[in-house]
């Protein structure tokens, strides 16, 4: 397997607990309707994008293994989060969406396929 062993578990850590928040947020959100948690919500989903991506780039061992592609794959996804909260297009916002989706995609085939 690549270098993802050498995150550290603190970074796991973060990462988990950020997930959950989001999910915390994204649920309040959707029960209240309230726009500030809506709003909040996008732009944890943006960083944690950037910092998955970030840090799946940083642990790839070569520049053709996927792990590097799913990290690039979440930072787009993470830039386009935040190009969609300043120009309020769902359709950029959904491109953030599939960007983070094909990053999952990809780096469930570098852990699991890609080292077989």
């Amino acid at each position: 397997m690549s270098g993802i062993e050498r995150v550290p578990r603190r970074a796991y850590l973060v990462l988990v607990g950020s997930v959950l928040s989001y999910a915390g947020i994204v649920l309040y959100g959707l029960v209240t309707g309230d726009p500030i948690a809506e709003l909040t919500a996008d732009v944890l989903f943006g960083l944690i994008a950037l910092g998955i991506g970030g840090g799946l780039y940083w642990v790839a061992e070569s520049r053709t293994d996927p792990l590097r592609a799913a990290g690039a794959s979440f930072v787009t996804g993470g830039l386009a989060q935040f190009i969609a909260i300043l120009a309020e297009d769902p359709w950029i916002d959904l491109l953030a969406t599939l960007a983070v989706l094909g990053g999952i995609a990809l780096y469930v085939y570098a852990t699991r396929y890609a080292s077989d």
